[in-house]
């Protein structure tokens, strides 16, 4: 059985410059796309360890870069959980608490909101969540030259800008 991202892979192949994704005023062809999440991909495994078996937090509103997150983390062997911002802080906090994830990603309008949260997390429920937060914004994932990118593995060395 194939899985989410390899069925992926095997679509970038049969239709590379067609259109994989739609956002406002972004367009993405299946080969930009898979080049982003690999790009991303090796930036997780490289910079914050991430690797099969771990658990990452996405916290992103519905566009381009909740999809780059969601392919390159199973990309890099890792399994996510999408997380609402709209949530309470309650709730957010036990999600925080029972994931055990790794690694949360966010981006700035939301960073504030969650680290009151951790903040909290480890004063009222005397629990630290050890995941790093990674804010997308501060970082430029989508300047790329394809002509350098990995198409398929993640695993190969790409600087990331």
């Amino acid at each position: 059985m194939k899985t989410i991202h390899k069925l992926f892979e095997d679509q970038v192949e049969k239709t590379p410059n067609h259109s994989a994704l739609i956002y406002a005023t972004t367009q993405f062809s299946y080969k930009e796309l898979n080049c982003q999440a690999n790009r991303f991909a090796h930036y997780l495994r490289t910079r914050y360890l991430i690797m099969e078996g771990d658990r990452c937090i996405i916290c992103l509103q519905r566009d381009q870069d909740l999809v780059v997150a969601m392919l390159a983390i199973l990309k890099a062997g890792a399994s996510y959980v999408a997380l609402d911002h709209n949530y309470p802080d309650k709730q957010i906090c036990h999600i925080l608490l029972d994931t055990q994830a790794k690694l949360i990603i966010t981006n700035q309008d939301k960073q504030l909101r969650l680290n009151k949260i951790l903040a909290q997390a480890a004063t009222e429920e005397h629990k630290l969540v050890l995941a790093e937060l990674l804010v997308i914004d501060q970082h430029d994932f989508y300047a790329y030259d394809l002509a350098h990118c990995a198409t398929t593995n993640p695993e190969l060395p790409i600087s990331v800008g």
